[in-house]
């Protein structure tokens, strides 16, 4: 095929999904279609979608639609905004097991030779894929049908977000007016701005790997089977410091037990050398210290004012720890640090709220 034939010949998909599936159609014209010789098969960066033309002149039509409405919806989940601290490879798994999901159950749309699908991901979160994920999975040869290039910091790269926030709204509600909705992608696109995460999935994911050069794949941690995460067990004891802080102005009292159970559970598995547990609002009200092997004593601490995150982590560096992560249970209602910690950091909240930095889960229990 000859340049300008395979370019009419995407411009022909997005006609048709225009037509068939307005959702998709309508969120393609948001985006230029750029040819790029230099990729493997496509990408997009929220503006764009950028396709190799050998790999699209060789596509059906039905699967190079599929390719399309790939694209489109990594920008209107916001793979590359809610990535956060994920290792971008793995993260692009996840989210590709997810969307293909939702891409197979659409009528007259196929999921292109070589995406990655799976039955067992099916409804599932890019976030709770990813827990499931190991840490070392190895995805197949030529997977990256579709890769979501990695999200810009700054204020022009939120704008961006709100953008696609806006135009998923709009597209669905011109789909639906047109009865061309398909439920599987109403139930979807219901869930885009509050996915459910499983948060314990998530914790269990963030302390592996603030640890992962100590634990082997050869022992399978049977407390991360029963949540359906394969994990390995620890098998030396180099593993660092670890820091948990409870936010004591808000509603995380609530949360304590719930949470100090699973973060219990997780720190037999890790055996990190010693654990800090820090109680703060506007200040450090209590500061726990925990020898390895010694399981968290939760304590509910009376409720302050206002609240700034800004203690828990003057008393980290007060006192000397350097941790391997610090996990902050908060309603996320405070001030935090302007500049984020060289180490890693956990936020779990009941609330909505997403912490400026790190990586932040919702915990439902």
């Amino acid at each position: 095929m000859t340049p300008l034939q395979i370019e009419n010949k995407v411009l022909q998909a997005q006609t048709t999904l225009v037509m068939q599936q307005p959702f998709f159609g309508l969120l393609t014209l948001k985006l230029d279609l750029v040819p790029n010789s230099d990729i493997p098969t496509a990408c997009t960066d929220g503006r764009s979608i950028e396709y190799n033309p050998a790999f699209v002149a060789k596509m059906p039509m039905d699967q190079l639609q599929g390719l399309l409405c790939h694209e489109v919806l990594h920008n209107a989940v916001g793979t590359a905004w809610r990535k956060g601290p994920r290792e971008h490879v793995l993260w692009n798994v996840a989210e590709d097991f997810a969307i293909n999901c939702v891409i197979e159950e659409t009528p007259g749309i196929q999921v292109p030779v070589g995406g990655l699908l799976d039955a067992k991901y099916k409804g599932l979160s890019g976030e709770e894929i990813y827990a499931k994920i190991p840490v070392k999975y190895l995805p197949p040869q030529n997977w990256n049908i579709g890769d979501c290039k990695e999200g810009k910091e700054g204020e022009e790269d939120k704008g961006l977000q709100v953008e696609w926030q806006v135009a998923v709204q709009q597209a669905a509600s011109v789909a639906k007016a047109r009865g061309q909705l398909p439920a599987n992608l109403e139930k979807y696109i219901g869930n885009l701005l509050e996915p459910t995460v499983d948060w314990k999935g998530v914790l269990w994911r963030f302390l592996q790997a603030s640890a992962k050069d100590d634990y082997s794949y050869r022992r399978p941690s049977q407390r991360g089977m029963q949540i359906g995460a394969y994990l390995p067990t620890m098998y030396s004891e180099t593993v660092g410091e670890i820091v948990w802080a409870v936010d004591t102005s808000g509603s995380t009292a609530d949360y304590l037990n719930a949470f100090a159970s699973e973060f219990n559970a997780v720190i037999q598995t890790v055996n990190p050398k010693k654990l800090w547990a820090i109680y703060s609002d506007c200040k450090v009200h209590r500061v726990d210290e925990y020898e390895q092997g010694e399981a968290v004593v939760p304590k509910v601490m009376p409720g302050g004012g206002g609240t700034s995150f800004c203690p828990v982590f003057d008393e980290v560096e007060k006192r000397g720890i350097e941790p391997v992560c610090l996990v902050y249970l908060t309603d996320l209602e405070g001030e935090a640090p302007k500049v984020a910690p060289e180490y890693p950091v956990l936020w779990v909240t009941p609330n909505k709220l997403v912490a400026p930095w790190g990586e932040t889960v919702r915990m439902r229990v």
